[in-house]
């Protein structure tokens, strides 16, 4: 899956030049492009990403570190006149990993955290 990052969104349409219809698409170039979930959680900062205990186990609280960004959903949005609306993303990256694996949710609302 694919978004656009932080600060960025689509290309507005191209101006009317008064023949045929009016373009309504978002155009796309080689420096205007959506990134990968996974590019994204490489490129955040280290502050953005906070240690959280999400659940009590059986010997220890269970704990990792997640970071919520706005963004807005690139996939499918090159057919659109209007682009997505932006969403919280919210991805975990265990400390015990090298990259990202698993945990990208998406939702409307702001996540619900006391260190949010």
């Amino acid at each position: 899956m694919t978004v656009w990052a932080p600060g960025t969104a689509p290309l507005p349409a191209k101006p009317w030049k008064g023949n045929g219809r009016p373009p309504k698409l978002p155009p796309r170039d080689d420096q205007h492009q959506p990134v990968s979930l996974k590019a994204l959680a490489l490129e955040l900062p280290r502050a953005a990403w906070k240690n959280i205990p999400w659940r009590e186990g059986a010997k220890r609280n269970l704990r990792s570190r997640f970071a919520a960004v706005r963004v807005r959903p690139a996939s499918r949005d090159y057919d659109k006149a209007e682009p997505h609306a932006e969403e919280w993303l919210l991805i975990e990256w265990p400390s015990t990993e090298a990259e990202p694996t698993t945990g990208y949710r998406r939702c409307r609302k702001r996540p619900r955290s006391r260190l949010w």
